[in-house]
């Protein structure tokens, strides 16, 4: 069985629906429409690493040399915005990189045009140039390094669990020398924020489970240690920039162990007892198996009521 952290956290929620876990890790499937927010997000990630086109590394080379090439004035948003548009669509002139609909304005009396872009899409691709600009110092393209390959490894505590992950981006980032870093790319509302489960200005608040998991491979992969660092970038009128670099204690090792340890127990006994429906309000709201679920058909969840 392979477990990523998505997996651990997905059986750790409290009344988790089987099947859905079943259908989304392990058949594959789609199983919820995602949000404007991870839209956003996945677009982000695009617009940066050109995960979703060939020689993805290759596309992050020319963009590090057209960089080189420039003289940016970080403080013109707009015009940081629109140069690093430009130059998406010189790199990726044979795959177009399109954001989502949400990020466009829409037609009202013909006062913005089909094509007019919101604050936050400025502000995504100001924010994809300041990616390049914090690389560039920390000296990545110097070095070998990989975007979105997904790596899979056997727990040593049993053979029969493969961990699994795709790293945003791993590369040899320069502090005094030049150190394996595993990064994950994050764009938020606020590096600020110290609510919620993305509260990146109380980091110490948050779940790390997949930093980790990543820390875990990383040492069963290579038999050393690496640096695990967030990259955040937010879309606020003066946006800002946050980098956590996550340490991974001993005491941690043995936590995450035994958060494979349950996942891989709950895989067991669902696929004993045959990974059953379990209809809820929050499980259904946004679950794109509600058609072909008898239990969801047969007898809606309501909304919960809450006392005030």
């Amino acid at each position: 069985m392979k477990i990523s952290s998505s997996v651990i956290k997905a059986f750790e929620k409290e009344n988790y629906c089987p099947r859905k876990i079943h259908d989304r890790y392990i058949l594959g499937l789609e199983t919820s429409e995602p949000g404007v927010s991870m839209q956003s997000g996945t677009f982000f990630e695009s617009i940066v690493t050109f995960y979703n086109t060939d020689s993805p590394e290759n596309r992050m080379r020319a963009m590090a040399d057209e960089f080189k090439k420039m003289n940016i004035n970080f403080n013109n948003i707009d015009d940081t915005a629109i140069l690093y548009e430009q130059l998406v669509r010189k790199l990726c002139i044979d795959i177009p990189i399109e954001p989502p609909s949400h990020l466009f304005k829409q037609r009202v009396k013909n006062k913005f045009g089909p094509d007019t872009w919101t604050t936050e899409l400025k502000r995504l691709y100001y924010q994809a140039a300041k990616v390049y600009y914090h690389l560039l110092q920390y000296d990545m393209f110097s070095n070998d390094f990989y975007v979105h390959v997904r790596w899979d490894v056997p727990w040593n505590k049993n053979e029969k669990v493969i961990l699994t992950g795709e790293w945003d981006m791993f590369g040899f980032l320069k502090y005094d020398v030049p150190v394996p870093t595993i990064i994950d790319l994050k764009f938020t509302g606020s590096v600020r924020n110290e609510f919620g489960p993305f509260c990146w200005g109380t980091p110490h608040l948050m779940d790390h489970t997949q930093a980790k998991m990543y820390h875990k491979m990383y040492r069963l992969l290579y038999k050393s240690d690496c640096e695990f660092m967030y990259m955040v970038y937010d879309k606020k009128p003066v946006p800002e920039t946050l980098h956590l670099k996550k340490e991974y204690t001993t005491l941690e090792d043995y936590e995450v162990d035994e958060s494979i340890r349950k996942a891989y127990n709950s895989y067991i006994e669902n696929e004993l007892i045959g990974w059953n429906e379990n209809p809820s309000y929050d499980n259904c709201k946004s679950c794109l198996l509600k058609q072909s679920c008898k239990s969801y058909i047969d007898n809606p969840p309501k909304p919960p009521v809450i006392q005030i």
